[in-house]
């Protein structure tokens, strides 16, 4: 019977944790999921990926994969564990961490892929650097225009943002021969950037949100997808702007109900299907916004909506009423939402008593 090589089973390893890891995270646990994974490759949590040498030079080429290929040594981290990594430092919305991650990349030649990319331009856009995002993007579409070197807040500048916009370059031109990669990429980073604005105090020319939303539509000749509608809504609420948020919901409902009755059934190669969930997290951001209008009649409302769009509301939706009715001191709402969750078997949050 043979025996495993030391490096098939660091490879196994790899697989064991990362499976651990996504498990911790999908469970709200991001940091042990990173100690589970850094302690494998002998790398401290608090300072992982610190080097005694200066970084490379953004110019350095990136090893970047778009199809599975064998790995030259199943000792060095392998993509998929990198990535797992990265999604870590994302639900932490740690930019610091994800950037020195791809640093410590580059060094070690680690392979990367276009997962690698979009799990550290949202993690930008999550933490508020839109302006980071905007210079990706202007990277990755090949703008003539120079982009200046990024810096942290502080004016110090940051060789991890430097790089970023590298490898943007450099994806750009690897994933041009996969014209679906490549807009499907275009559509991740103008998502990113929407959640970057409404993170971020930052204001400039570009700032508007509807204007990015028009920006995006010009540029990758699509309309844009739900994602992206819940991050402009998203977008929407966190700036404070319920009333904006009201008028966009009314604008793409629509378009967005076709969209929603189409996507009902899906195809599963023997019959047509009918899909159990579907997607509600664009209502669940716009009923965060609600929080900020003293008028339960609008919750009511959006239930409405909800129900004649074809989706379900689910434990978020029911939650976050729940949780305006409360601080509103409105009995009689508290009273109904309670009575909707009793009927749909919704598990009311602990953090709402009333």
């Amino acid at each position: 019977m043979p025996v495993a090589s030391r490096s098939d089973c660091h490879a196994k390893d790899q697989s064991v944790q990362r499976a651990l890891a996504a498990q911790l995270i999908a469970n709200g646990k991001a940091s042990r999921a990173l100690s589970t994974i850094l302690s494998l490759f002998g790398l401290d949590q608090d300072s992982p990926f610190a080097s005694p040498e200066p970084s490379q030079s953004p110019s350095s080429l990136f090893n970047i994969q778009l199809a599975q290929r064998e790995h030259r040594s199943r000792s060095e981290m392998e993509v998929a564990t990198l990535n797992t990594l990265l999604l870590a430092y994302r639900e932490q919305e740690d930019l610091s961490q994800s950037l020195g991650l791809l640093e410590y990349a580059q060094r070690q030649n680690l392979v990367v892929d276009d997962v690698t990319f979009n799990t550290l331009v949202d993690t930008c856009g999550l933490a508020g650097r839109a302006d980071l995002v905007r210079k990706v993007i202007t990277a990755y579409l090949g703008k003539t225009e120079e982009a200046e070197a990024v810096e942290e807040d502080d004016g110090r500048q940051q060789p991890g943002g430097n790089i970023l916009v590298s490898f943007a370059r450099q994806l750009a031109s690897v994933s041009a021969k996969f014209p679906q990669l490549y807009k499907s990429n275009v559509c991740k980073m103008y998502t990113s950037l929407i959640r970057g604005l409404g993170r971020t105090t930052i204001s400039g020319p570009r700032d508007r949100l509807v204007d990015v939303l028009r920006e995006y539509k010009e540029e990758s000749k699509t309309d844009p997808d739900v994602t992206m509608l819940t991050a402009m809504m998203d977008a929407m609420v966190n700036r404070g702007d319920a009333e904006e948020a009201k008028h966009f919901l009314e604008e793409i409902l629509p378009d967005l109900r076709v969209r929603l009755s189409l996507s009902l059934w899906i195809d599963s190669g023997e019959a047509l299907t009918p899909l159990q969930k579907k997607d509600i997290s664009l209502f669940n951001a716009y009923m965060k916004g609600l929080s900020q209008v003293e008028d339960f009649s609008r919750v009511k409302e959006t239930f409405s909506l909800i129900e004649t769009s074809g989706v379900e509301a689910d434990v978020v939706t029911f939650n976050t009423a729940l949780h305006i009715a409360c601080e509103m001191n409105n009995t009689l709402g508290t009273a109904e939402v309670l009575d909707m969750m009793e009927k749909k078997r919704v598990k009311r949050g602990a953090q709402y008593p009333c």
